[in-house]
């Protein structure tokens, strides 16, 4: 079944070019990343221990700029596997509380979780360069 539409609004998208702490009111939404502009940048996840049962979807909605990270951090632990579509490779992340797109990731990179109230779980990810852990 169809999401409903909240009078023609945007209810399920989040668009973000900046530094952004993410509520758990987003809970549900996509959040639609530009990291076109030179500069890195964070988003901040809700506090774990508050968060459980959240899911947030991210996504590069066009391709970062050759200079741009953008990193997803967590007060604890972001974890699961990723794959690269270069190498067709798919990553376990065991650990770290950043996770984030790297340097000239393309458009359609995306990133989903869920909390557990303990930590973060990525139930799927993808992008086209290795996901980066913090800011280079």
């Amino acid at each position: 079944m169809a999401r409903p539409n909240i009078a023609g609004s945007s209810a399920g998208i989040k668009s973000v070019s900046a530094d952004t702490t993410i509520q758990n009111a987003d809970s549900g939404k996509t959040i639609v990343i530009d990291g076109s502009a030179v500069g890195n940048l964070t988003l901040t996840l809700p506090a774990t221990a508050d968060s459980k049962g959240i899911e947030l979807d991210f996504i590069l909605g066009v391709a970062n700029n050759a200079a741009t990270e953008v990193l997803i951090t967590s007060d604890t632990n972001i974890v699961g596997a990723v794959s690269i579509w270069a190498t067709g490779i798919e990553t376990a992340i065991a650990s770290g509380a950043s996770r984030g797109f790297g340097d000239a990731s393309k458009a359609g990179s995306y990133m989903n979780l869920v909390c557990d109230g303990t930590q973060w779980l990525i139930k799927s990810a993808s992008s086209d360069v290795a996901l980066v852990a913090a800011f280079s």
